[in-house]
């Protein structure tokens, strides 16, 4: 395994038989895409390991504010519905 990967899970906010939303979950107030919603209006109780965990040399400058400065993992990472980094994990407002 790469140092770009995990082997844990990445928590998904659902991935259920009825229902799947891949998008990570993330402690930051308001800080996750509601598929539902299409709005960011969604906080979680935990913290995805994979936000701010993609490689480092990648872009992430079409992610939200408070990205951490660093792309996420997944298919939502570098896009406008990457889940967001709380202010007490990482470096607030990094985005370029």
């Amino acid at each position: 395994m790469d140092k770009n990967s995990i082997s844990e899970d990445p928590l998904f906010a659902s991935i259920t038989e009825n229902f799947e939303d891949f998008h990570l979950m993330t402690t930051a107030r308001n800080g996750r895409f509601n598929i539902l919603t299409h709005q960011f209006d969604s906080t979680d109780s935990l913290l995805s390991p994979s936000i701010d965990a993609g490689d480092p040399t990648s872009s992430f400058d079409v992610e939200p504010k408070n990205n951490g400065g660093r792309i996420n993992q997944g298919a939502d990472g570098n896009t406008a519905e990457a889940s967001q980094t709380p202010k007490s994990h990482g470096s607030d407002d990094k985005h370029k």
